[in-house]
C-alpha cells in the first residue's frame, strides 16, 4: 500500500477552516484556547511554506463547506473566513477589536509560549490578515507580498486567485 500525505497546500486550506471560533474551528472559550491558538500558529507557518495558492484556495472551500455542512450551518465559507481575520486581528491588536473574546486568546498564548514560541506573533498576525484577504478575493497582490517578503517575512509569489469558491 502506499500512501500520499496530502500537500503542504492542503493541509494550509484544511487549517484556515480549523482556525475560524465561531464558525467551523476549534470553538474558543470551550478549555480548548491553546488549540485555538496552535491552529493560528500552525496557519501562519504553513503560509511561510505554501507553493500553490489555487490548490490552498480550492481546499479551504472544500473542506469549509464540508465542515459548514457537518454543522447544518448556513455560515458561508466567505464568513468563517472573516472569522479566521477577526480571529487573527484580535490577536494582534492585544483586543483592541472583539475584546471580549481576547482573553481566551492571551490564555492559549500563555499556555503555549514555551512549546512552539519562536517568533513574535506580530510576523502571524500580517501573514494570516493577508493571506485571509487574498483567499476571499479575485484580486492580485503581490504589491502587498513584495512590501512582506523585502521585510523578510515570506518568500515573494504571485498570487492569482482565479478559483471562485
Amino acid at each position: 500500500m502506499t500512501v500520499i500525505p496530502p500537500s503542504i497546500d492542503c493541509v494550509l486550506g484544511d487549517k484556515l477552516t480549523a482556525f475560524a471560533p465561531h464558525t467551523t474551528g476549534v470553538p474558543l472559550g470551550k478549555e480548548k484556547d491553546s488549540e485555538v491558538i496552535k491552529q493560528f500558529y500552525d496557519v501562519s507557518t504553513l503560509i511561510d511554506a505554501f507553493e500553490n495558492f489555487d490548490d490552498v484556495r480550492k481546499t479551504y472551500f472544500s473542506v469549509c463547506r464540508t465542515e459548514l455542512g457537518y454543522r447544518g450551518s448556513s455560515t458561508t465559507p466567505e464568513e468563517a473566513l472573516r472569522d479566521t481575520l477577526r480571529a487573527a486581528i484580535c490577536i494582534g491588536s492585544r483586543g483592541k477589536t472583539s475584546a471580549g473574546d481576547f482573553s481566551y486568546y492571551n490564555k492559549g498564548t500563555r499556555e503555549i509560549t514555551n512549546h512552539i514560541y519562536k517568533r513574535g506573533f506580530s510576523k502571524h498576525l500580517t501573514l494570516v490578515e493577508l493571506f485571509c484577504h487574498c483567499v476571499t478575493t479575485s484580486q492580485t497582490h503581490e504589491k502587498y507580498l513584495t512590501t512582506i517578503a523585502k521585510r523578510k517575512t515570506i518568500k515573494a509569489f504571485s498570487v492569482k486567485a482565479k478559483y471562485k469558491g
